[in-house]
């Protein structure tokens, strides 16, 4: 049997590029934490992207290989660092990256989904004796999440070494949630469906995250 070959991407991100190894063969799992183990980042704080404003992200995969990923040795892969989910070790039921599943799964454990696409919640403690709500997504938070939502940036004449046309590190877009702009410009307050991006950004893509279900009765 033949010796699977490797081969040598290389990694850019805000601390310079690095080299990592890895078998064609190997999965993306794999490459991640070749990564991890390079750059010491968290497990759960930076993904991958083969292209350099940061989109085709390379999601980490037990499932998908190196090579049916196109990766090619020499193939350039840019880091960026991200926020990463909860840390909590509570596993709830099983969750999706999307609203619709973490807007569902976060209600009590008795909600079955509509043929409408909404959910049937039972009632909590506080509500009890009222009758079950039918909940749908509405057609504006459906659209407002299937936004970039980026904050786009232009080209730093001080630290960019590109032309116009390129894109690094200190120019490319910033997430909505990214702590050193919010801190930058004073922004104390941001959107419910930044807060999701945050949530679902981590490389688990937030399947151990859980939205509290809030009462906002007016009493």
């Amino acid at each position: 049997m033949s010796k699977a070959s490797k081969i040598v991407l290389r990694i850019q991100s805000a601390d310079g590029t690095k080299r990592v190894e890895v078998p064609d063969t190997g999965t993306l799992r794999e490459l991640y934490d070749a990564v991890q183990a390079t750059f010491g980042y968290p497990d759960d704080g930076f993904a991958l992207y083969k292209e350099r404003n940061c989109t085709k992200e390379l999601v980490s995969s037990r499932s998908q290989s190196v090579k049916d990923s196109a990766l090619k040795h020499g193939d350039m892969i840019y880091l960026r660092s991200v926020a990463g989910p909860s840390t909590s070790k509570q596993q709830p039921p099983e969750r999706s990256s999307s609203v619709a599943s973490i807007a569902s799964t976060s209600s009590s454990s008795g909600a079955t989904t509509s043929g409408g696409g909404g959910f049937s919640r039972e009632p909590t403690p506080s509500t009890s004796g009222a009758t079950a709500l039918l909940n749908g997504e509405d057609p504006v938070d459906i659209e407002l999440y299937k936004q970039d939502g980026r904050i786009q940036r232009k080209r730093d004449e001080k630290l960019c070494r590109h032309n116009s046309n390129g894109c690094c590190v200190h120019c490319s877009p910033l997430e909505p949630y990214d702590e050193a702009y919010l801190k930058e410009q004073k922004i104390k307050h941001f959107s419910f469906h930044s807060y999701l991006k945050k949530l679902t950004s981590g490389v688990d893509r937030g399947k151990f995250v859980a939205l509290e279900d809030l009462n906002c009765k007016i009493k």
